[in-house]
């Protein structure tokens, strides 16, 4: 069993490095005017691991896909096991990730054109607004 956490752990330590790595790499290519010239495989790299993180953070936060019940009963329970100390720390990074890419949009004067900003910092800057709204809507019912 420690061995499964021990790589899991690896695992993680990997895909968030490589995640922060191309959102870096956007970054610096769209602060160079040339987001064209990025490598597709590093768009690639946020696409599939946001997604995996967003899937964690999902899980983190409660999300169940249920049959005919509400957002509300989508979120039942914030998870507090603290056997699940991986997963929750690839939430955190995640939630950081995305603030930092809104914040790097916003000193890019909030461009949208994908030749003057790599097309990954406006998404995940919108990512960031979608997950506020969700949990905003959690609330207010």
């Amino acid at each position: 069993m420690k061995l499964k956490v021990v790589l899991t752990a690896i695992l993680a330590l990997i895909a968030i490095g490589l995640f922060y790595y191309a959102i870096y790499m956007a970054i610096v290519y769209s602060l160079d005017a040339e987001p064209a010239s990025m490598p597709a495989l590093l768009n690639w790299v946020i696409v599939v691991i946001g997604g995996a993180l967003a899937t964690i953070l999902g899980s983190v936060l409660g999300i169940k896909v249920i049959q005919g019940g509400g957002i509300r009963e989508a979120f039942q329970e914030i998870s507090t096991d603290p056997s699940k100390g991986i997963r929750n720390i690839c939430a955190v990074l995640y939630l950081i990730a995305l603030i930092v890419a809104l914040i790097c949009w916003g000193k890019l004067d909030w461009i949208d054109d994908p030749k003057q900003i790599a097309d990954s910092i406006p998404m995940l800057s919108k990512t960031l607004i979608g997950v506020v709204v969700g949990a905003l809507t959690v609330i207010a019912n």
